[in-house]
Order: C-alpha cells, then sequence, then structure tokens
C-alpha cells in the first residue's frame, strides 16, 4: 500500500511539475545570467562578471573581413571551472552579429552533480537576424558602387 501511495505522489508530483511553467531550460528567453538580446559586447562582458566574478571570459571567435565590412568580434565565452583549464562548470555564449555588434544568440550549459542543465535565448521571430542581413547586404552593396565609380573614373582618364 505504502508503495502504491509513493508511486501515485511521484506521479502527481511530475505532472505537477510538468504543469507549473517554465523550467530552468526554459526560463525567460530574454535575460541569461542578466544577459539579453541586443547588448554590445561590452555590456555582455559585465553581465557575465555581474553573475560570477570569478568567472573567466575569453573572445572566442570573429568574423572575417569581406570587401566592404570590415573584420569584427563574433562570439566570447565565460567558463568557471573548479580545475585550472578544467572543464566548464558553468558556460556562457554569447554570438554578436557581423556589422550591428549586438547579441544574438545566448547560451548557458551548467553542469551540476546530477545532470546537465540548458539555457539559451535566440531570436527566434528572426527580426535581429533580418536586420543583420540587412547591413551586409547594404555594406556590401555600397563596396562594389565604390569600385564601380572608382573604375570608371579611372577608365575616363
Amino acid at each position: 500500500m505504502e508503495r502504491i501511495q509513493g508511486m501515485l505522489f511521484a506521479a502527481v508530483a511530475l505532472v505537477t511539475l510538468g504543469l507549473s511553467g517554465p523550467s530552468f531550460g526554459q526560463a525567460k528567453t530574454t535575460d541569461i545570467v542578466g544577459l539579453k538580446l541586443g547588448m554590445s559586447p561590452d555590456e555582455a562582458r559585465a553581465a557575465v562578471k555581474a553573475h560570477d566574478a570569478a568567472i573567466k571570459v575569453v573572445d572566442m571567435a570573429s568574423w572575417n573581413a569581406r570587401p566592404g565590412v570590415p573584420a569584427s568580434l563574433a562570439k566570447i565565452r565565460g567558463c568557471t571551472s573548479t580545475v585550472p583549464n578544467g572543464p566548464c562548470k558553468d558556460e556562457i555564449v554569447v554570438t554578436f552579429g557581423h556589422l550591428s555588434k549586438k547579441a544574438l544568440f545566448v547560451t548557458r550549459v551548467l553542469k551540476l552533480g546530477n545532470g546537465v542543465l540548458h539555457q539559451a535565448a535566440a531570436d527566434y521571430e528572426g527580426k535581429r537576424l533580418v536586420e543583420e542581413r540587412a547591413l551586409l547586404v547594404a555594406a556590401v552593396k555600397a563596396h562594389q558602387e565604390e569600385i564601380e565609380r572608382a573604375a570608371k573614373g579611372w577608365l575616363r582618364h
């Protein structure tokens, strides 16, 4: 009888947890440890450091320069490790737009003794991604027009 009551309690608890709203992994997608979409790299670094002053933040990747588009920071990574150069216990990665230089994606992986918890924020509506694409297209087009004007001027001389 006690076993049946225990199983019934566990089932009710699981259903209640499932219906109670967002879990850690589905946290409010617009704010992860103070990070918000649209932040600059400096703002993102400050938010990560405010979350954990001991976290090591490094530039992880850069966008390559292309005609009309300068190189820029693509990602930063924050890592808290219990062992020097060991695996991250708390890893936070922020990806920035090439021209906008604003946060487009934020991910966090927190490894606990009994499992791994994930958080992620992205521009699911695509607004920031569409704006970033428009900036890139405009920059490349302006560069191409500049080259064409220069070529026409050179041909006249």
